[in-house]
């Protein structure tokens, strides 16, 4: 099913004050207004899981998670054959958070693909990253990357923290 807005700075999904996991499956999710708003995001401090199978999210300033610097983030972030497009950033968490991706396609977003605030941990395997205008992925202590591809990224494929620990495997970035 498509769920969308035309309206100004709406958010489609607001997950407020709760610290259950959520889960979203076979559905597409779209902004078509000039002056967009996060996908799935929360208006209040809670530390909920994002889980998102087979679906689409397109055009929102942030597919999954909060603006960029605000506390109102998920924790977890699970993506299972997902596709996010034309947002500003895919996947924007704060620390502690987790990123897993499965199968998914993150593409032609003006910012980072996955990018957390302070810490972070991303497993991806058979996910493509491409066409971003910022990095794949930027503020993760914690990569393991394996049969997937991150390429036309704005600056960096992978940036990660100083001292950080990262596993590419039959991967092309």
């Amino acid at each position: 099913p498509l769920i969308t807005t035309a309206t100004d700075s709406t958010m489609l999904f607001d997950l407020v004050a709760t610290t259950s996991r959520h889960t979203f499956d076979n559905l597409s999710l779209s902004n078509t207004h000039a002056v967009r708003a996060p996908g799935i995001s929360q208006s209040s401090e809670s530390t909920p899981s994002v889980w998102v199978y087979l679906s689409i999210l397109d055009g929102h300033t942030v597919a999954i998670g909060g603006q960029t610097g605000s506390t109102r983030n998920f924790p977890i972030v699970h993506l299972f054959d997902v596709e996010i497009k034309n947002c500003t950033d895919g996947v924007y968490g704060r620390a502690p958070t987790a990123f897993s991706s499965v199968g998914s396609w993150i593409h032609d977003c003006t910012g980072n693909a996955f990018r957390a605030s302070l810490t972070g941990t991303l497993w991806m395997d058979r996910t493509i990253i491409s066409d971003v205008g910022a990095d794949g992925s930027v503020g993760l202590t914690n990569v393991s990357v394996t049969n997937s591809a991150i390429y036309s990224a704005g600056s960096d494929a992978i940036e990660e923290a100083t001292g950080v620990g990262a596993r590419i495997a039959n991967s092309i970035l």
